[in-house]
């Protein structure tokens, strides 16, 4: 580790980070590990002495106390095990930071968290996994046709986007018409699902069956998708807009709500998906 570490002129991180933690109490032993990952940018952990991070660091057999500096090397009995530690912290903190962006690019929520450029690339890489997921519904369907399982189905968004509030209909061999609106995530089955106060309005108007299709990724393997159907949607959307239409009766007065986004849990406890089938061909 090098003792003087400069991210712009006139700017030394480890005196900002130092003054950051006295901002919380100082009172607390803070301790500071820096260190550059293969790309060349460096990446900063601070951590205190009631954190379970001091804990871990110290099991790891790196030795802690007021006032500490120095640098650890592949000599170090302590350098490999240290080192995956904090492989974990980044890899962690980098997957949830995606995780958040997803939703952000979803919600058009305007932050200071993250860069206007951050969000854009969101956004654009969410087009590309929403159109993805869409595509594998699509293949889905085919096989459900091929192997006379349903009796037809229409994709609204196969030549260009519709509008509408959903994106597939089928129907059952019985003949009973279902809409289904497609939710795809480059993460796994547990991130959060957006949805529109149109498309809530419009489950609550729809009088055919409405389900969520959820599309999600393998934790491991990011190529490889899965499937989970939730028949049971408007259990959880019918109060959900009694709620939002009350909202805007009572703000009516002071301003028009055009359109109200809101993140829902796929394990919620209204929602009842089915098993997980694999999209793999």
């Amino acid at each position: 580790m090098n003792n003087s570490v400069f991210i712009r002129k006139g700017f030394h991180i480890v005196s900002f980070i130092r003054d950051k933690a006295n901002d919380y109490s100082n009172d607390e032993s803070w301790f500071l590990f820096w260190f550059g990952l293969k790309s060349g940018q460096p990446v900063f952990f601070l951590f205190n002495k009631d954190s379970s991070a001091y804990n871990e660091v110290s099991r790891l057999g790196v030795d802690l106390y007021p006032e500490v500096k120095g640098r650890l090397t592949l000599n170090d009995s302590s350098f490999s095990p240290i080192l995956e530690y904090l492989e974990r912290i980044v890899n962690n903190s980098g997957k949830a930071i995606l995780e958040e962006l997803e939703v952000v690019a979803q919600t058009n929520e305007r932050t200071k968290h993250y860069r206007t450029y951050d969000i854009k690339k969101a956004s654009e890489q969410f087009e590309l996994i929403g159109r993805r997921g869409e595509e594998l519904i699509n293949d889905y369907f085919e096989r459900q046709l091929d192997q006379n399982l349903i009796c037809s189905y229409n994709w609204l968004n196969k030549d260009r986007e519709s509008g509408k509030p959903y994106d597939f209909t089928y129907q059952s061999l019985e003949g009973e018409i279902f809409y289904l609106d497609v939710k795809t995530t480059n993460f796994g089955f547990k991130q959060k699902m957006i949805f529109s106060s149109q498309e809530i309005d419009f489950v609550n108007d729809c009088s055919y069956k409405y389900c969520i299709y959820r599309v999600y990724s393998d934790e491991r393997d990011k190529d490889v998708k899965y499937l989970k159907i939730c028949k049971n949607a408007k259990d959880l959307f019918l109060p959900i807009h009694d709620k939002t239409e009350g909202l805007k009766r009572e703000l009516d007065e002071l301003a028009k709500i055009e359109t109200i986004k809101i993140a829902i849990l796929p394990i919620h406890e209204a929602l009842k998906f089915e098993r997980e089938i694999s999209l793999d061909k």
